[in-house]
């Protein structure tokens, strides 16, 4: 014989009614309602940021990006004058540029150890050269690397 009963059980935010059945438990929708006038706050639905979260959330956002903004304007001329002193400090050689050459490629033929990047910036600090524009015949000063 089967048969189902109904029973009102405690639950963490009201009661909720339970038809238990032989095979499965079945939980109706119910609970305690919000009475008009009830002092209690309301809550925003579960996943939803309230607009206080939201401006916390965004201005959290905006203090890391300029943190780490900051922290790049502050280290990479540091390193870029340490890259810089150290590249000065090596002895030099003259080039001559042939056809087909780019300063990129120069600066690789330097030596490796050196950081590219770096002594492309250098060749054209040091031969006066604007936008990297060379030409095949010009004779550049370039930086030889220590594992020559």
């Amino acid at each position: 014989m089967s048969y189902c009963t109904s029973a009102a059980l405690p639950a963490i935010d009201g009661t909720s009614a339970l038809r238990v059945c032989p095979r499965r438990l079945v939980l109706i929708e119910g609970g305690r309602s919000r009475r008009a006038g009830s002092t209690e706050p309301s809550r925003p639905a579960p996943g939803v940021l309230s607009a206080s979260q939201g401006a916390c959330l965004v201005l959290c956002g905006i203090a890391v990006v300029l943190t780490v903004v900051l922290a790049s304007m502050i280290v990479d001329p540091i390193r870029s004058s340490r890259s810089s002193a150290a590249i000065d400090a090596l002895p030099t050689t003259s080039v001559v540029v042939a056809q087909g050459d780019s300063l990129w490629s120069i600066a690789e033929s330097c030596g490796e150890g050196l950081p590219t990047d770096e002594v492309v910036s250098w060749i054209q600090e040091r031969n006066g050269i604007e936008g990297g524009l060379i030409t095949s015949g010009q004779t550049l000063v370039v930086p030889v690397s220590p594992a020559e």
